[in-house]
């Protein structure tokens, strides 16, 4: 048993996003519902609240999309 989740980050100032490497500062909608540049964040623990993986990943990634991406790494 697990508990997975995400959450944002919102940030200010000018970020190059040229890049296609690495991580995206980009424009999206935080928990707040502000169209703002942000970076996320996901975590997941087991059942004794232990983290046993995260990440740090594109501002505009949601959760529907990280939460399989996040079970297939841990099924391998």
């Amino acid at each position: 048993m697990f508990h997975a989740d995400t959450t944002d980050k919102t940030v200010y100032g000018a970020y190059e996003t040229n890049s296609t490497e690495g991580l995206q500062i980009t424009y999206g909608y935080n928990r707040h519902h502000y169209w703002q540049k942000q970076m996320g964040f996901g975590l997941v623990g087991n059942q004794d609240g232990l983290p046993f993986y995260g990440d740090v990943h594109d501002g505009h990634l949601p959760d529907k999309t990280w939460n399989p991406s996040v079970l297939a790494r841990m099924k391998e």
